[in-house]
């Protein structure tokens, strides 16, 4: 199946605004891209990136865009996307297109169908042969009388019919709190278990461990875990990693959290030596009064001493809004600037600009992206889309990062891109608080998205060192 453009899921993470003004919400016209000019340590004057002619339905929903790059002479068609909607405004379609020289030409399509409580039941995935759409994949779920997703069923099209690839099937307790998640791979006509992920909670219903278990043709054996303890105002305090060697469950690592300091979060990350925990990398946060992070400092343990490697500081307006973060990296005498983003936003705290600059060890920005948005309100909106902002830490990492997801109270698809648009991890998240992630060892911008059902798409970058 072709690829969609990997300038697609930049400008799709950014054309959707947070809605903080009371029946107002800002509906996008056109956004444009500059790059970092190394040369003269400023903003290229010429965008190379824009989208335009974005167009609504009557209740507002975004029905299409056209994507152009510029040649160095002037604007160039690249790719445009058409939307439909369902009357509970449900995405029904999107349809993609690619600009080959003199006419727009189809590329991929995808159809939802959702059940009479919105829930999406069918996404149906097809490919333009030139002449006609051809199907290529469908996901197939099901839920429970909570709306609880049950099942997710991968398919594939061969020829004339589908053949069923991978199923995914989960439990709920009756707090609707996750279970189970077992996962099944089709082989020889019938369905052959691969693994699972089984949960448990404490008594407040804080998630108190996730178990994977993989399948041995007769029976479900543990492979590891993860143990989570917390405070008594329901604080992930302790993330203990075991592995299982058989017979015992091995400590392997362990993720300590204080919350007991002003204003500041200490996290401590261990690894486990056989006989004693030891020290590998700790963190502490700075917070304002709005519990907005403004600062941290990552060190590393040498031997028998802690030693800064790194830290952050960050910028915020009136609406809380997120304007200015920095990473910097200590070279053992100074510190080093390593990435920054900053936004700007308009008086009703709408976003108005995005901008991200790496500095890749040089004293001077060595790459860079700028994106602005021009935007007109409309009021009458009752429903307010989510935020933006995606909260990832550590960034920069040194290969595991954490998603914070209790911003998120649905199911949604979590996929992470490499800076040439490979991706490198998906998955499908479901009522967790958070999710940990394990980067390739390529060092580099990664590009961190989260896609609702909706279609509403959020990304962010983390960075590993």
């Amino acid at each position: 199946m072709k690829k969609y453009s990997f300038i697609y899921f930049v400008f799709l993470a950014l054309l959707s605004f947070p809605t903080l003004a009371q029946n107002l919400t800002p509906l996008t016209d056109s956004t444009y891209a500059w790059r970092w000019n190394v040369e003269t340590n400023s903003w290229r004057e010429q965008a190379y990136l824009r989208t335009i002619d974005h167009t609504y339905d009557s209740q507002n929903n975004q029905t299409g865009f056209r994507g152009q790059i510029h040649n160095g002479i002037g604007w160039q068609n690249q790719n445009r996307i058409t939307r439909t909607y369902d009357q509970n405004n449900n995405l029904i379609t999107s349809i993609y297109e690619e600009w080959d020289v003199a006419y727009w030409r189809f590329t991929n399509k995808e159809t939802h169908v959702y059940d009479g409580n919105n829930n999406r039941t069918e996404e149906l995935k097809q490919t333009w042969n030139g002449t006609a759409w051809e199907n290529y994949n469908k996901h197939v779920s099901t839920y429970d009388s909570n709306n609880n997703l049950t099942s997710v069923l991968l398919q594939n099209w061969t020829t004339a019919s589908w053949s069923n690839i991978s199923l995914l099937t989960k439990t709920y307790n009756v707090e609707d709190n996750l279970l189970s998640e077992k996962r099944q791979l089709w082989s020889n006509a019938s369905w052959t278990n691969q693994n699972q992920t089984l949960f448990t909670y404490h008594p407040d219903q804080n998630l108190a461990s996730e178990t994977d278990q993989t399948w041995d043709a007769t029976n479900w054996s543990n492979t590891e875990r993860n143990v989570y303890t917390y405070d008594a105002n329901g604080n992930l305090t302790v993330n203990l990693y075991q592995d299982f060697d058989g017979t015992n469950w091995i400590n392997t690592q362990k993720r300590t959290t204080d919350y007991t300091l002003n204003n500041e979060e200490a996290e401590l990350f261990q690894t486990w030596n056989g006989t004693a925990w030891q020290n590998l990398t700790r963190s502490r946060t700075s917070f304002d009064s709005n519990h907005n992070i403004i600062g941290g400092i990552l060190e590393q343990w040498n031997n028998n001493d802690w030693e800064v490697s790194g830290g952050y500081l960050a910028e915020y307006d009136i609406f809380n809004n997120r304007t200015n973060w920095l990473s910097r990296s200590w070279n053992g005498t100074g510190w080093e600037n390593s990435t920054q983003q900053t936004s700007t936003y308009d008086p009703n705290g709408f976003r108005e600009s995005n901008a991200s600059k790496n500095w890749w060890g040089n004293p001077l920005a060595q790459e860079g992206d700028s994106l602005r948005i021009y935007f007109h309100t409309v009021t009458g909106i009752t429903e307010a889309k989510p935020s933006l902002n995606l909260l990832i830490y550590p960034n920069p990492t040194m290969g595991n990062f954490r998603l914070d997801m209790n911003s998120i109270n649905e199911s949604v698809r979590l996929n992470v891109y490499s800076s040439i648009g490979q991706l490198v991890h998906s998955e499908e998240i479901d009522s967790k608080p958070f999710v940990d992630i394990q980067l390739p060892e390529t060092n580099g911008v990664y590009l961190v998205q989260i896609r609702h059902t909706s279609g509403l798409t959020r990304a962010t970058k983390v960075i590993k060192e």
